[in-house]
């Protein structure tokens, strides 16, 4: 058996959107558990893809020599 094609992350996004609008309709306690595991199960892997993605990004920075390198993503601390 072919295994599934794995969503994108966008496509996640979008069906844990509409687990939350499911969940907010007149649907029954069996069925709002179903898609409240299913909601916490993408929500999880969502996050995983974040932390993936976030160890790719860099910047670019000069240098005290002047030039260019790479430099690791760092988070922008909240105000």
């Amino acid at each position: 058996m072919p295994k599934p094609k794995a969503k994108t992350f966008e496509e996640s996004l979008n069906r844990l959107n509409e687990i939350i609008n499911e969940i907010d309709s007149d649907i029954s306690i069996e069925d709002s558990v179903k898609l409240y595991k299913e909601g916490i199960n993408l929500s999880l892997s969502l996050n995983e893809s974040l932390n993936a993605l976030e160890k790719e990004v860099s910047e670019l920075m000069r240098g005290a020599d002047g030039k260019l390198g790479v430099k690791p993503f760092r988070e922008v601390p909240e105000d």
